[in-house]
Formats: structure tokens, sequence, C-alpha cells
């Protein structure tokens, strides 16, 4: 039987395959303990594939998979589902324990996005147990030739809890790293467990990162980035070089796939204990500084973001587009043939959704 959620689900997948284009769209999920068990329960694979299927690159963390396929299972799914190819790129299995992880990085080949070079930022050996990170940071250097920003390098990381103070700290010689032999266009991403008891607001001070004028941290300290009843702001994005120019700043912020797709909190549990974050590069030939159609858009009042510009000291909060606002990114950019179906959908769709709650 075609439900009202299967129908909600299905358009939505539509605006972020097709109308989500030009500006280039990045995301960091940690998946929760992503492997074989979880890859097994279709529903959540599927609803993991209409999240991916929203971002032109993604980095997928806690992929927990001795077998390697689990991510696979999900490329399939996506191609199965919504036609679309990714193509990946991983990086060791990491961890001092038996409990290995993997950085994943999903991109889109057809966006004319491709990976330049990539290495594991080396923090001592683990056998002399004198390493500095629980899982190293992995880093990917892109090309993207429709960005306004082509090449730039993005560093995966997930940091351990009860160490987030430390592995906070020592991110700077990584990114000293990166800068010096990468890019000066840095994004770091990722869950750096950076708030709540984790990491309390008091030791920021001694932070570089976070001290440092030259990083933008658009993820605000009051954002709330997980699908438990905490309010943390665990995942973040830490930007530096051009790219603090290219980020449209109305973009950044969380996809709460609950709200979009219907879930109660127990359900979108059962798929993560995050929210992906996401943020879109400029194209380089837009005229224009909207920001593409998000997945988050349908609704608008369900969260605000606080972006803290460094180069002066106001505050601004943005809200994510309104249901109206859905089809203006695409108008202005001349998707005309696209027009009348989008204008019929979205009006249903959003009168719709918009009411939920």
């Amino acid at each position: 039987m075609i439900t009202f959620r299967w129908i909600a689900t299905f358009l939505l997948a539509i605006y972020c395959s097709i109308l989500a284009v030009h500006n280039l769209k990045i995301g960091a999920f940690n998946a929760a303990v992503f492997g074989q068990q979880k890859a097994r329960k279709q529903r959540v694979l599927g609803i993991i594939a209409k999240i991916a299927v929203c971002y032109d690159i993604l980095l997928l963390q806690e992929v927990r998979d001795a077998t390697e396929t689990a991510v696979n299972k999900l490329l399939n799914r996506i191609k199965k589902d919504f036609g679309v190819n990714f193509d990946l790129v991983s990086s060791e299995r990491l961890g001092r324990s038996h409990s290995k992880e993997q950085y994943v990085f999903l991109y889109r080949k057809d966006r004319g996005i491709d990976v330049t070079s990539s290495y594991h930022y080396d923090d001592g050996d683990e056998s002399f147990k004198n390493d500095t990170f629980e899982r190293e940071p992995f880093i990917v250097k892109f090309r993207a030739e429709n960005s306004e920003v082509a090449d730039f390098a993005l560093v995966a990381i997930h940091i351990k809890p009860k160490k987030a103070y430390e592995e906070l700290k020592a991110l700077n010689d990584v990114y000293l790293d990166v800068k010096n032999r990468l890019s000066r266009n840095i994004i770091i991403l990722g869950d750096l467990n950076a708030d709540c008891t984790y990491m309390p607001k008091k030791y920021w001070s001694d932070i570089d990162l976070r001290q440092n004028t030259e990083l933008w941290w658009p993820i605000g300290d009051d954002m709330d980035t997980t699908t438990s009843r905490t309010h943390c702001a665990y995942d973040r994005f830490i930007i530096a070089g051009r790219l603090r120019k290219a980020v449209l700043q109305e973009s950044v912020g969380i996809f709460d796939f609950a709200t979009v797709l219907g879930l109660s909190l127990e359900e979108a549990r059962e798929v993560s204990d995050h929210y992906p974050i996401e943020l879109e590069l400029r194209e380089k030939t837009a005229r224009t500084t909207r920001s593409s159609p998000k997945c988050q858009g349908f609704r608008s009042d369900h969260y605000s973001k606080e972006i803290e510009l460094r180069e002066n000291t106001t505050r601004t909060t943005i809200s994510p587009p309104k249901c109206q606002d859905v089809n203006r990114g695409m108008v202005q950019k001349g998707f005309w043939s696209y027009l009348i179906i989008s204008f019929v959908v979205s009006t249903w769709y959003c009168n719709k959704m918009c009411d939920l709650v």
C-alpha cells in the first residue's frame, strides 16, 4: 500500500537528486556503527541512502565492517533507488582496539568531482602506544571543477569522546601539516565530540584551532547535532583559506532527517544518534548567492542557525529557506523546464510537510 510517508520520501529524493544543483553540497555523517548488521536492515539502509543522495561529497564515519562490504551495499541501494552513482575513497581500518573504524568519502564524479591525493596523518607508532589519536585523521584532496574553489582538502576526524580535549589540541598540528603539504583551502569535518561533558566551554581557550582567527567554526556551540535527548554540538566544520568566502553561510546547518522524513526520534535513532551536518560551496559561475534547494528546507521553523563571522563581532542568526523558497534557487539558475512540475509538486508537498508538527 502506498502511504503518505512513502510519497513524501519519494518526493524528497526527487528534490535532492534533481533540484539540488549547481552549488557543491558537502556533508559529514556519523552513521553509528555502520556495518553488516545495519546494512541488513533494509528500512534503515533505505533512509541512509536517502540522506546520502542529498550530497555531492559525504563523509561517513563509524564504518565498522571487517568485510568492508557494507558500504558497497549502500552504494547499490542508492543506485537502485535513485539511479545515482557514487565513487568512494576510504581510509584504512583505524583504532587501537579490536573495534576498528573507517572514514569513507562518497563523491559524485558526474558532478565534476575527483580525488587527486590522500593520506593518513602520522600521529606516532600505535604498537608503542605513543600515537595521539584513537583514529588518526584521514586527509583527501578533491578537485571540483565547477566549484568557485576548485582544489581543497577535507580532513576527516572522529575524536574519542573521553580524549576530546587532548585530540582537539593535537588537531592543530594536523591542520598545519595539511596546510603545508596539500592546500590552504581546508575543511576539517566530522564528529569532534566538541561539546557538553566531553568538551566543557571553559577549556575552549586552550584550543589553538578555536582561537585561530584564520579559521571559521560555522556550527555554533548552541546547535544540537544529535538525535538523542541531549543538546550537544558534537559534529563540526572548521574552515580555512578561500573556502571561508566560498561557503554559502545560509547553507550551513544540520539535516534534521527525522522531521523531513516524518520519523519518530526512536526511528531516527535506529539510523544514528547523530544528524548529518552540511554546507554548500558556491559554484564558480553562479550569479546569485542563494543556496541550492536543501533537504531540510521543507521545514523552516524547526531550528535556526547562528553563524559567528570572525571578520567582525556581530552574530547573525540565519534560518533555512521556507517552503515557498524551495524552488527559487532552481528558477534563478534557469531551469525553466522544471518550473511547472516543481511548482505543482512543491505546493502540495510543502502544504503537507509543514503541517506535520
